[in-house]
C-alpha cells in the first residue's frame, strides 16, 4: 500500500501520464473545497492506479458518484474549466 506521501510525490509527474488509463482504487465527494475551488464543488477525487504501480490523486470529471466502482478504468487527461464572472 502506498502512503500519502508517496502518493502525493507521483502527482508531479502526472504530465507523464496524460492519454493512459488507470483504475480507481478508492474515492470520495468534496463538498467544501479549498480556496480557489469553491465554484466546482461538490466534486470527485480519486486514487488511480496505473499500468506501473503509480497512484496519483486526481479529480474525476464527467462522471456521478453512482456510476464509479473499485478497479473502474478511466482515462488521464487536463482539464481546465473557465469561470466567467
Amino acid at each position: 500500500m502506498s502512503s500519502p506521501v508517496t502518493v502525493w510525490r507521483h502527482h508531479k509527474n502526472i504530465k507523464n501520464y496524460l492519454g493512459q488509463t488507470g483504475k480507481v482504487i478508492v474515492w470520495t465527494k468534496v463538498f467544501i473545497a479549498p480556496a480557489g475551488f469553491e465554484h466546482e464543488a461538490p466534486y470527485f477525487v480519486a486514487i488511480v492506479e496505473f499500468k506501473d504501480g503509480a497512484r496519483m490523486p486526481l479529480q474525476i470529471a464527467d462522471f456521478e458518484g453512482e456510476d464509479l466502482k473499485p478497479n473502474q478504468k478511466i482515462g488521464c487527461r487536463k482539464y481546465h474549466q473557465t469561470i466567467n464572472g
